[in-house]
């Protein structure tokens, strides 16, 4: 099925929800689903490990630097990148998420970040996609190296923009998704209808 970018980025978004993350890791999650979509990269091969992945609520314990969203939030703050100085995480599940919400931190910036795990490498360039070969679907755990280079007084060559036309979905990936999106509805009552909720009482249309 093809799906919009903003359809993927909403849903994944709604099924993070649904899967137990806050709101703020669960915005991560959509905007990092979309990024990978906009570059074409294997989002959907490991989109169901990142959502089941959720034990986020032990932060700075191993357990929780092993989540690709939770270790890309620390990682795009932490002062070692800012200083070029590579960052070496030990075991990160589905990688390729954690490549993600760091292009999307990098995005406009004049910053190049290469990113390798094993038998898999990835580079970007003011957060956008220049190269990705290997296992890019592993969902690990893996050891991630990210090394960063500012561009400051360099000539830099303005990434493409990748198309925002919709991308292929697998349907039993999207069925995933809302699944999960479904535990963030609302059971319908008379009191939710009473204080607004759908068409009121009275449905006349």
């Amino acid at each position: 099925m093809i799906c919009s970018l903003n359809e993927i980025e909403t849903t994944v978004l709604k099924a993070a929800r649904g899967a137990g993350y806050g709101w703020g890791l669960a915005e991560e999650a959509g905007a990092a689903a979309r990024w990978l979509a906009e570059h074409d990269l294997p989002w959907g091969a490991s989109v169901g490990t990142v959502l089941a992945d959720n034990t986020v609520r032990l932060v700075g314990s191993q357990r929780a630097m092993s989540n690709p969203l939770v270790a890309a939030t620390w990682a795009c703050d932490d002062l070692a990148i800012d200083a070029g100085t590579p960052l070496n995480l030990t075991a990160v599940v589905a990688p390729l998420w954690l490549a993600a919400v760091v292009g999307v931190g990098s995005r406009g910036k004049p910053v190049r970040v290469s990113m390798e795990w094993p038998q898999t490498a990835l580079l970007t360039l003011r957060g956008a996609l220049q190269q990705a070969v290997g296992d890019l679907a592993n969902a690990g755990p893996a050891p991630v190296c990210i090394r960063t280079r500012h561009l400051a007084g360099e000539a830099v060559v303005v990434a493409r923009t990748p198309s925002q036309r919709g991308r292929c979905v697998e349907e039993a990936v999207w069925r995933l998704l809302t699944d999960l999106e479904k535990r963030t509805y609302v059971p319908a009552s008379v009191r939710s209808r009473e204080r607004g909720a759908g068409a009121g009482i009275s449905d006349n249309d």
